[in-house]
């Protein structure tokens, strides 16, 4: 589900072999527009995160994210956790758009208290954020956007706000880099790290 794209034409000086780095944050945070850039800039795949929609749709069709059950989110959270971990594994360098974290974030958030009585839940964590040591580089966005009616995400400023919290709580355990400013500005701090 999760497509993997690469310009190799616009290859850049800093390409490395073998680099894996993840873009993560909320819901319209930048994500994909940075996924995309580094993943031209850089001549990297990139595994985009944003075909949640498919997945969506193959399973869940004629359903929005409004009107999941519970049952159906925990559904949808495993489905896209495993389709990106099976995307990433698929290649030796990628910049990822979004990260196995953001998985664990979401599941938390939309099950809220009863994400501790699903009975899985526990290796489901594990296996998303042990997933996230591979990554090279885990860049952040902060959500500076405004949010942007897509007709698919959440326009609830509050849930937005908890994603981010929990975002951040969980990358303690993580070395990453905060990433703000526009889509030039991200891209000259992505390149400085790298």
């Amino acid at each position: 589900m999760f497509v993997k794209t690469c310009d190799n034409n616009n290859e850049s000086e800093l390409n490395q072999d073998f680099m894996k780095f993840t873009i993560t944050g909320t819901h319209s945070s930048g994500k994909t527009t940075l996924a995309k850039r580094c993943s031209e800039y850089l001549g990297l795949e990139l595994v985009r995160g944003d075909t949640i929609r498919e997945v969506m749709e193959q399973y869940f069709p004629g359903k929005s994210l409004d009107n999941l059950t519970k049952d159906e989110h925990w559904r949808l959270e495993n489905l896209g956790l495993s389709e990106r971990i099976k995307a990433e594994e698929e290649e030796e360098s990628f910049v990822s758009d979004g990260c196995t974290l953001n998985s664990v974030v979401y599941a938390t958030a939309t099950l809220e208290g009863d994400i501790h009585t699903i009975k899985d839940f526990d290796e489901f964590s594990r296996i998303a954020t042990s997933n996230a040591k591979n990554y090279d580089f885990i860049f952040y966005l902060p959500p500076e956007i405004p949010l942007v009616n897509d007709g698919f995400r959440p326009m609830d400023k509050k849930f937005r706000l908890s994603i981010d919290r929990l975002l951040l709580q969980i990358l303690k355990g993580y070395t990453f880099y905060t990433i703000s400013g526009n889509v030039e500005d991200r891209l000259r701090q992505v390149e400085k790290i790298l």
